[in-house]
């Protein structure tokens, strides 16, 4: 019901100030390690996968054939470059979107594959993604199904706008 009302408006959702030094909850005691809370994903939605946070990094473990992040609520004008810092087994990945206008994701296009290259370093990749007009959802897909992923921070860089950046520490 959530998923549907932010798409139906194209409400933004919240993110947490990660500056905010408050008091100290359970709730962010959680956050600081082990599984990955809502907190520490940033607005970031599993599908098919595992989170958890290790050694400042997000790790992605398949939980089904087509693990992905999902992040709702954009309003990125295209076209956009998605700017990924991680570390894997390497294999190959896609981004799939949906624009304003649209219901759901459309049965083919808006979708641009690449490869993660393999390595125990930090690799950065740059992915140009063709947007026509306002991106609202995107579908991260990572090659997660025998290796975890590691993902330090993912950035969007629109060409209308100022970027918008997680970093998973």
């Amino acid at each position: 019901m959530i998923d549907g009302f932010l798409r139906d408006t194209g409400a933004l959702v919240p993110l947490p100030n990660p500056d905010f030094e408050g008091s100290e909850t359970p709730a962010r005691k959680k956050a600081k390690g082990g599984p990955a809370s809502e907190a520490t994903l940033r607005g970031w939605a599993p599908k098919g996968a595992k989170v958890s946070l290790h050694d400042g990094a997000l790790v992605v473990e398949a939980d089904g054939k087509n693990p992905f992040l999902a992040m709702t609520g954009l309003k990125l004008t295209g076209p956009v470059t998605l700017h990924l810092r991680a570390r894997s087994a390497g294999g190959p990945a896609r981004v799939q979107w949906r624009t304003a206008g649209q219901e759901g994701f459309p049965a083919s296009g808006q979708t641009v594959d690449f490869a993660l290259a393999a390595g125990a370093d930090w690799r950065e990749t740059r992915v140009a993604l063709p947007v026509e007009g306002s991106l609202l959802h995107l579908r991260l897909y990572l090659p997660a199904q025998r290796n975890a992923v590691e993902i330090a921070s993912i950035e969007l860089l629109s060409a209308g706008g100022q970027p918008q950046r997680w970093e998973f520490k």
